[in-house]
């Protein structure tokens, strides 16, 4: 028998064969890369077998991963009302093992919010305060927060907007 094809069922999985051909009763490897990048949580992923048997229906292989959060930000979206009052809210961010993460800068990409920002060390998390400068027109921004988690760069988002 001859394996004729592998299909994974994303781009973030890829699957390989040791060789294509097998004896009737052999057994082989599937060797398989699953490349987490921002996922999170249960993560379900399948591998379609097909051989050159012409009776033999494809076979698929279930791959099931859970993804530790890494860190938590929440909530991730902010809103006003316009001609309310312009309150500050909070956003926690919190990291599974303080040891492995750290916050770096906030970029917020617009005049139209402040950010103030409080390290909580007791309860190993920060708090992002973030306020509209102005509630009496829409607006909206997205504030960047640089992080290291476990030796990696990366960008944690945050929207706030005041809407009409």
């Amino acid at each position: 028998m001859r394996i004729a094809t592998l299909a994974t069922s994303c781009a973030c999985t890829t699957a390989e064969l040791a060789k294509e051909t097998y004896a009737s009763g052999e057994e082989g490897q599937l060797r398989v890369e699953f490349e987490v990048g921002p996922l999170m949580g249960r993560q379900e992923r399948s591998i379609t077998v097909t051989t050159d048997e012409a009776s033999a229906d494809p076979t698929i292989l279930k791959i099931v991963v859970d993804i530790a959060e890494l860190v938590s930000v929440q909530p991730k979206l902010l809103f006003w009302k316009a001609k309310d009052a312009g309150e500050e809210k909070s956003v926690i961010v919190t990291f599974a093992d303080s040891a492995h993460g750290q916050l770096g800068e906030l970029h917020v990409g617009s005049a139209d919010f402040s950010v103030r920002v409080d390290r909580d060390e007791k309860l190993g998390r920060t708090i992002i305060w973030v306020k509209p400068v102005d509630t009496t027109r829409a607006t909206q921004t997205v504030i960047h927060v640089d992080a290291t988690i476990e030796g990696r760069a990366q960008s944690l988002s945050i929207f706030a907007a005041v809407k009409s």
